[in-house]
């Protein structure tokens, strides 16, 4: 059977960009495999670092992609020039797979986000 990546195969692709090696890629597919908030970290942070500008459509869908994934992704789309070229960005999400437009997905990080500080500010007490 085919293998399917994993947050370390992730984690090599993610270096790969901060080195400048995946500069010119436009599409970046990965729908269907094990990559989990681990992996969408790590990519999260070579994009928000700008390392993949070209970038036009990200599929991360049939992965596990949780809160603290979509947030890190967030602040990437937030991040000043690091994905000025994005147009697509596929995720899971608790209502099955569907795409998600880039709107949506900053809205998905910042929920995300302040659900955090909220249970933070409960835990605190």
């Amino acid at each position: 059977g085919q293998r399917s990546l994993s947050d370390a195969d992730a984690a090599v692709l993610a270096s790969l960009a901060r080195r400048k090696q995946l500069e010119r890629l436009t599409y970046l597919g990965l729908p269907q495999n094990r990559i989990s908030d681990g992996g969408v970290c790590a990519l999260a942070a070579a994009l928000r670092g700008g390392s993949m500008r070209r970038l036009k459509v990200l599929d991360l869908s049939g992965n596990r992609v949780g809160a603290e994934g979509r947030r890190a992704l967030g602040n990437a789309l937030e991040a000043p020039g690091a994905l000025p070229s994005l147009i697509s960005l596929s995720l899971n999400n608790a209502a099955g797979e569907r795409r998600l437009t880039l709107e949506e997905a900053k809205v998905l990080a910042q929920q995300s986000a302040h659900a955090q500080r909220q249970k933070r500010l409960l835990s605190a007490k």
